[in-house]
């Protein structure tokens, strides 16, 4: 955690940034030891006639050697190390580019039992104007907490698709278009189809796929700080296979003339879409649900074609 702090006034006024075990927005109050602290604590940070930046722990002030300067700012951090049964807490004073550099000389107490954060509080002092505070910044490097270093997140990628499953070929549309760029400036987006083949820097694409078998497509999101993130979907592309065709007729046998009902309404598609009918005797081909007439007695055939919209072809006699 980084922030910068100024003390104003030339008094014992109590300038701090407290963080909290307990879920309070003040916990002055709280024991001693739900409480890390950092800043100018009055008397109990003096030594001598110098004010000194301090770290209060387990109800304790810890003076650092760092001179508090009077209407300079200082940019103070605070890294904490998560234990299992204690937490270390380490003060960075002005600390130069990265904390683990030569020059940086940090001030390092433990906890007496494993800490949690989970709010802050900032005293300024008991006047108008004793003090100043800025940039508070929680993060897991220095360059999310130092000032003025850019505290962009990743993007976050948001894909949907339509349908995630069907027969082939099969269409899909893709969309990532709610995907959220967490930074100034735009998204680009970088396509993967599962099926080697890929598209470029658009939100919302299309892609056919020709061959049954299960897809992971992904698209990369990245924003303008150079940040990315990706997201999947399941695409489950099913073999095609071809209609069944069911045909009745009533009666099969006479005397001339004839007349035939033929019936092939339970005829199955197995695709999307419905099926097209073609009747035939050796005579003619007459539309669905027509009579066919056998004008002499003689044995004839009576021929169903269908196909369904994928033209996979079937024939009953």
């Amino acid at each position: 955690m980084g922030v910068i702090i100024r003390k104003d006034t030339d008094d014992d006024s109590e300038v701090s940034l407290s963080l909290h075990s307990q879920d309070l927005p003040w916990c002055d109050l709280c024991p001693d030891i739900d409480r890390v602290s950092v800043g100018y604590f009055g008397g109990e940070s003096n030594v001598g006639s110098n004010r000194h930046i301090s770290l209060y722990l387990n109800g304790v002030v810890h003076n650092t050697p760092y001179s508090l300067e009077l209407g300079n700012a200082h940019f103070l951090v605070l890294r904490l190390t998560f234990l299992p049964n204690q937490t270390q807490v380490a003060l960075f004073v002005d600390p130069s580019a990265g904390l683990d550099a030569p020059n940086n000389n940090p001030f390092v107490r433990n906890t007496t039992h494993p800490y949690l954060l989970r709010s802050l509080a900032y005293y300024g002092g008991g006047a108008p104007a004793s003090s100043s505070i800025d940039e508070i910044r929680i993060g897991t490097a220095f360059d999310c907490v130092a000032p003025g270093t850019p505290s962009d997140l990743p993007p976050v990628a948001n894909l949907s698709a339509t349908p995630t499953s069907g027969t082939a070929p099969l269409q899909v549309d893709f969309d990532a278009s709610a995907s959220v760029a967490n930074a100034t400036g735009g998204l680009t987006f970088a396509w993967q189809f599962g099926d080697g083949a890929t598209a470029g820097n658009s939100p919302t694409v299309s892609h056919t796929y020709a061959a049954p078998g299960t897809y992971n497509a992904i698209v990369t999101v990245s924003n303008s700080a150079g940040l990315s993130d990706q997201q999947a979907v399941v695409i489950v592309v099913n073999a095609t296979l071809s209609p069944v065709a069911e045909l009745f007729a009533t009666p099969t046998s006479g005397t001339a003339p004839l007349q035939v009902d033929f019936d092939a309404s339970a005829s199955v598609a197995n695709a999307t879409g419905g099926l097209t009918f073609a009747f035939k005797s050796s005579e003619m081909v007459p539309p669905l649900a027509t009579p066919l007439r056998f004008p002499i007695p003689i044995m004839r055939r009576a021929h169903l074609q269908c196909s369904s919209h994928r033209d996979q072809r079937c024939r009953a006699v």
